[in-house]
Formats: structure tokens, C-alpha cells, sequence
């Protein structure tokens, strides 16, 4: 009850949501996750502590796709994050790691819908279920979520598959991710390294396929 009066970050959610709230005109994070690992940056903020919480963080360009935030932002959150901490606690500031991903799926269109009209409703589904704004550090995507995606918009009679693929180099994160070694049961698991899932260029990198018989 202490802690709670005097606003102080204990567990790990608190760090995050007193991240995500520093007022705009610092920089804005929109995405923050703590974790312990040994990994450090030379560009990024670090301390010498045993007991220095590890933050991951990531914003939006004017795009709103996700970038890495400069080092006067990450300046500014540390200094936000102080007030709050405890005064043993130290906080480490690291860049997070984009993985941009691509979705292409196959469906067959029940008789009487135009495929083209089709596709495009199932491609705007998936635009909107993986926004930017609904993925977060660490979050697993589940196959079986793409397929009933698609599978509930108007016009598809099946969906006969469903893949993902990692998009890097030239316009995306540089960072390789191996989708098929991450995958087992059909879900689809981060890396141990925080990193968020985002697909980059929805019209682009979601692509359908309407398949006959």
C-alpha cells in the first residue's frame, strides 16, 4: 500500500506502463517490455548494477510503422523513470527488434461472390487483426487465428492455406527471423530476444490467392 501511495515501480507491468505514459513532448514509446538478459549496445543506456531492470523499447515514424527511438528519447525516459523507481533500482534502456513479417493464403469463393471483392475483405481482416496497434513484445501468432480471419468473411467457402514468411533488407528490418524453426503446432513464437511482429506494408506484404477446382 506504501508503494502504491507514493507511485513507485515495483513489478515489471509498472515499468512498463509508466514507460508507455512519459508525456509526448519527451518522445513517444509505444512499445516497452522488461526483461533480464546479459545483450547491451554500445549506443545504448546502461548502468553497472546487479539489480538494473532491462527496458526494450520501440516507437512509430510518421507512418506509424515501428522504429528504434534516438538516444534523447531513451535519455528522457530514463530520467521520467526515475522518479518513480526505487532507490536501488537502475534502469537499462535497449533498442527492441522488429520482425516484419509477409501473410499469403489461398481460399476458395463460395458460387455468386466476385473473387477480387472477396480477397480484398480478407486481406483488409488481416490488416486490421495484426495492426501495429494489437501486437506487442513477445507475443506468439497463432495460425488458427489467421485461418477462422479469414474463414468468417463473407463470400469465402474454405481457406486452404495459410503461411507466413519473414520479410528483411531494403525497405524492412534488417533483422532475420527463421519462421519455420519458431513454428511448432502451428503457433508461431517470438524470439527470446524482445522483439515485436509487424507487418510492414499491409497491402503489400498480405497477399490471397483464390484457388478452384
Amino acid at each position: 500500500g506504501n508503494f502504491g501511495t507514493q507511485n513507485r515501480m515495483v513489478t515489471r507491468e509498472d515499468y512498463v506502463i509508466r514507460a508507455l505514459s512519459m508525456p509526448s513532448r519527451f518522445g513517444t514509446i509505444q512499445k516497452a517490455f522488461v526483461a533480464s538478459d546479459e545483450q547491451m549496445l554500445s549506443e545504448e543506456l546502461s548502468v553497472s548494477n546487479p539489480l538494473a531492470v532491462n527496458m526494450y523499447i520501440l516507437g512509430y515514424d510518421n507512418n506509424k510503422q515501428l522504429r528504434t527511438l534516438p538516444l534523447a528519447a531513451k535519455e528522457n525516459l530514463r530520467t521520467y523513470l526515475s522518479q518513480y523507481r526505487m532507490i536501488t533500482d537502475a534502469i537499462n534502456i535497449k533498442d527492441g527488434y522488429i520482425v516484419n513479417i509477409g501473410i499469403d493464403f489461398e481460399i476458395t469463393v463460395l458460387p455468386g461472390h466476385n473473387s477480387n471483392s472477396v480477397l480484398l475483405r480478407c486481406i483488409d481482416a488481416l490488416s486490421t487483426k495484426y495492426a501495429i496497434e494489437n501486437l506487442s513484445f513477445s507475443s506468439a501468432l497463432y495460425k488458427k487465428d489467421m485461418y477462422l480471419c479469414i474463414a468468417n468473411i463473407e463470400g469465402v467457402q474454405s481457406v486452404t492455406d495459410v503461411s507466413v514468411t519473414n520479410l528483411f533488407g531494403g525497405d524492412y528490418s534488417e533483422h532475420r527471423y527463421n519462421i519455420e524453426d519458431a513454428t511448432y503446432k502451428d503457433v508461431i513464437y517470438p524470439s527470446l530476444d524482445p522483439s515485436v511482429f509487424e507487418i510492414k506494408y499491409p497491402t503489400r506484404d498480405i497477399k490471397g490467392k483464390v484457388t478452384t477446382y
